[in-house]
């Protein structure tokens, strides 16, 4: 007889919370999880180890949400399967019992049947140790052809009575891919390019400071001029409207909802209509003041914030008082929108509305959990009262999503008009800030009090800690993935291609208990391959790529699912060697994205030259000298090994040798030949960064730092971005590139592509 749970001890509990006992570093040396550090682990998912009462009770809770209840909250299944086997968990004094099933597909056709337990195939017994009791397990086979999709599948004791329900999700076998990117016999590897673009970090003669998607449709415009195929961003996730400040794009409020920082005010419709914005917005002060906002070299986000949400308001103002109040077609819209982002909008609405009204209050209030305690649930009274009594105010935040949803509509249809082939390719971070939106409207589905982080590496040596909370992976299943599925489909809605970051989160991710360090953190596992089908299912269903951020120690059965289920590995050039030599360009994996650098990576120029070596040096962050003098020595190293591939594939520059000191600086010919070099690779997508273009030499990102240690996430592009059509830097770049990645997709877009994205 199968038995559920053999001991009930704190260990046996985190292996069943799907905690992993013990772990290996980059160096081979195993790590054991101790007894204290799983209690630790546990109590931050709201398990409570104190008594063994609490560990019985916490058994009990697992048992019910697998095979203490007669279903699963949700079982994922490939198309694949001719028939789906469902498995029954059945007290065993019910077993002989009549019980009626009912399968709803999505599409709202009704199955339904009978079954006595007893006459199905018997998978085992398990014996529930809490309750003293015994389960009996079947497999009841459900047939003919159920599509794509999810459907339910309930079971009741006699028709009529309240059903069991589980979640059934049907998948694809692999995710999406563009036609522009799908192979065919006998011809040459498809291969593309883009930019990978930090939309804030845009310096242009038109927007007020930060870079904005009035912006990117021009990127757009820009892209298909160079014949390239796809416009990369960094995440444009929900921050902190109350805090422009609070500046990472991954380390967002929300990964549902997006940055209102980001919209283009000026190309809102109410700005033509509302003479009071107008009037603010053209007055010479303002205009004197987007003028100096606009030739800082750091984002000033703060000023930008506050001075977008003033004139936001008064087009606010401008559209409840003409269009809402007057149910105008563009209310009707808005009322759509609403509508159809359900509750999802309105807490996170909610959320920020009472935000910024504790936060002008108290400006020490920097998230939910120093709220008054009566406002720090969504469900309770004080909470409830808010909305009834502020409606106004939470539609505010609404609105300001919506002119989101329409800028981003816009830039899609635009790659669409200029036939960019793959198009908006956006950016989803592994997690979010314990303070913000999602963390508050979900409260149960987090391990709020831990962290996600990575273990010690050689250039972290005491390890990482992100500051996000993890999702707990029971409780995901419990709610049927109801969350996930959200953020990617909000996420996909206007986008050709989606970048997972650090896709080993679908699998496992590193949890740090509070207060503890790094060192002693644990991996959690989640249920991979449910996570895997349902990321296929939304891939092919918005018609949106899929591309996994998998750089560093990635498990093997994290990369097999990648293949498996046509994921999109990442590759920068920097880490693509065979031990002291570059790979050549024929040893790169074809179904794989390609990038000189990256925003947490030193840019081109900067590795040439050695500034990130410099500026960890001036901050103190190398663990040793050894480790410094190390990578000193292997930059020299590199350098070297680059001049000699380079040499080898005809494309050294003219004045340029192999020889270590012959190219000290990185020159518009050297980016030129090195991007021509990457842009041979058999990898199927090249994103550039415009920093590396330009030959920048700070990067963006310094992980481990914050403000004012370093300015991460704050450096502008120093050329405007009306200038990138005449930039010989830039010029040059695409010009290479595009001889080895030329624009060969003629004609339209397929109608499926464009009923997509309309």
């Amino acid at each position: 007889m199968e038995t559920m749970i053999h001991q009930n001890n704190v260990r046996s509990l985190a292996q069943a919370y799907g905690i992993q006992l013990e772990w290996q570093d980059i160096w081979g040396n195993t790590h054991p999880v101790t007894d204290d550090m799983c209690k630790a682990i546990l109590s931050a998912m709201e398990v409570h180890t104190n008594t063994q009462e609490n560990i019985d009770a916490a058994f009990e809770r697992l048992q019910y949400a697998t095979v203490a209840r007669w279903l699963e909250p949700v079982q994922v299944v490939s198309e694949t399967e001719a028939a789906i086997a469902i498995v029954l968990n059945i007290p065993h004094t019910q077993t002989e019992h009549t019980f009626h099933w009912t399968l709803t597909r999505e599409d709202g056709q009704v199955q339904q049947g009978e079954v006595v337990p007893i006459h199905l195939p018997h998978l085992g017994d398990v014996e529930l140790a809490v309750q003293h009791d015994k389960v009996v397990r079947y497999k009841f086979m459900l047939t003919g052809d159920l599509p794509m999709g999810y459907h339910r599948f309930g079971l009741s004791k006699a028709s009529g009575e309240p059903a069991v329900e589980m979640l059934l999700v049907v998948t694809p076998s692999r995710c999406y891919l563009p036609p522009i990117l799908q192979d065919e016999p006998n011809q040459p590897l498809k291969k593309i390019w883009g930019p990978a673009v930090q939309l804030y970090a845009i310096h242009s003669k038109r927007n007020w400071g930060v870079g904005d998607f009035g912006d990117l449709t021009r990127i757009v415009d820009w892209c298909a001029e160079q014949g390239a195929a796809i416009v990369g961003l960094n995440p444009l996730h929900a921050l902190y409207p109350h805090n422009p400040s609070h500046a990472s794009p991954y380390s967002p409020s929300s990964r549902l909802f997006f940055n209102v920082t980001l919209l283009d005010v000026t190309g809102i419709a109410d700005f033509e209509e509302s003479a009071p914005a107008r009037q603010l917005v053209l007055s010479p002060d303002f205009q004197a003041a987007l003028e100096r906002l606009r030739e800082e070299s750091m984002v000033p986000y703060a000023e930008v914030g506050q001075r977008k949400l003033d004139v936001l308001k008064l087009l606010y103002q401008n559209f409840r008082e003409n269009h809402w109040a007057q149910n105008t077609e563009r209310a009707k819209a808005f009322a759509q929108y609403i509508q159809a982002q359900g509750k999802l909008l309105e807490r996170f609405a909610l959320f920020h509305a009472l935000q910024e009204r504790f936060h002008k209050e108290d400006a020490s209030i920097w998230g939910w959990p120093v709220w008054p305690e009566a406002y720090r649930s969504p469900e309770s009274p004080a909470v409830q009262e808010y909305l009834k009594s502020n409606g106004e105010q939470v539609a505010f935040y609404q609105y300001l999503q919506w002119q989101i949803d329409l800028q981003l509509q816009q830039a899609g249809q635009r790659c669409l008009e200029k036939q960019l082939g793959v198009g908006l390719y956006m950016d989803m971070a592994v997690g979010v800030d314990r303070g913000g939106a999602d963390v508050w409207a979900n409260q149960h589905l987090f391990a709020q009090s831990s962290a996600v982080g990575a273990p010690p590496d050689e250039y972290n040596q005491k390890g990482q800690d992100w500051g996000l909370p993890p999702m707990i992976p029971e409780k995901m299943r419990e709610e049927a993935y109801e969350s996930f599925i959200g953020m990617l489909r909000q996420n996909m809605k206007h986008a050709g291609a989606l970048r997972i970051d650090h896709v080993m989160g679908l699998m496992r991710l590193f949890l740090i208990p509070p207060g503890l360090p790094p060192s002693q953190g644990a991996y959690i596992h989640y249920p991979v391959d449910e996570l895997f089908g349902i990321l296929a299912l939304e891939s092919q269903r918005n018609r949106c790529m899929v591309i996994g951020e998998d750089m560093g120690t990635v498990p093997e059965v994290v990369r097999d699912r990648m293949d498996r289920w046509g994921v999109f590995s990442y590759k920068v050039f920097y880490f693509e060697k065979n031990h002291d030599h570059y790979k050549a360009p024929e040893e790169y994996q074809s179904n794989a994205a390609v990038a000189v650098s990256t925003h947490d990576l030193p840019t081109l120029s900067g590795f040439w030259q050695g500034q990130d070596i410099t500026v960890r040096t001036a901050l103190d962050l190398y663990p040793n000298p050894e480790l410094r003098e190390r990578q000193i020595k292997d930059r020299v190293m590199e350098r070297m090994a680059i001049l000699n591939l380079l040499e080898q594939r005809g494309l050294l520059p003219e004045g340029i040798n192999a020889g270590p000191l012959s190219a000290p600086m990185m020159t518009p010919e050297l980016s030129a030949a090195i991007h021509r070099l990457v842009s041979q690779t058999n990898s199927k997508l090249f994103m550039v960064q415009f920093e590396d273009m330009l030959q920048q030499i700070d990067q963006i990102n310094l992980p481990g730092t914050t403000d004012p240690v370093y300015p991460c996430w704050k450096r502008k592009i120093t050329l405007p971005l009306e200038e990138y059509g005449t930039d010989h830097r830039i010029l040059s770049v695409c010009q290479a590139i595009a001889t080895e990645r030329p624009k060969t997709w003629k004609g339209d877009i397929p109608e499926a592509e464009r009923k997509k994205k309309a």
